[in-house]
């Protein structure tokens, strides 16, 4: 069983949970606001698998880099 890709590049992968808590952002709450659970946050932030369809991750992706106020 092959492995799913990561979804942004290591440097940027590792900066989501930094750039969250700057913006002064619980994992909770930013779950909250992108209405999924944490348990998908922290493997975005991870840059691992979220055991969702791409199309999915993609989408919480983009949605978590607009909270963030990056270019999604």
């Amino acid at each position: 069983m092959s492995e799913q890709p990561s979804l942004l590049p290591l440097a940027s992968v590792s900066d989501l949970a930094l750039l969250r808590e700057a913006r002064g952002l619980g994992l909770a709450e930013a779950a909250a606001h992108l209405r999924c659970s944490e348990r998908v946050l922290e493997a975005l932030e991870a840059g691992k698998p979220t055991g969702l369809a791409p199309v999915y991750q993609r989408g919480f992706l983009r949605r978590y880099a607009n909270l963030l106020e990056l270019d999604a």
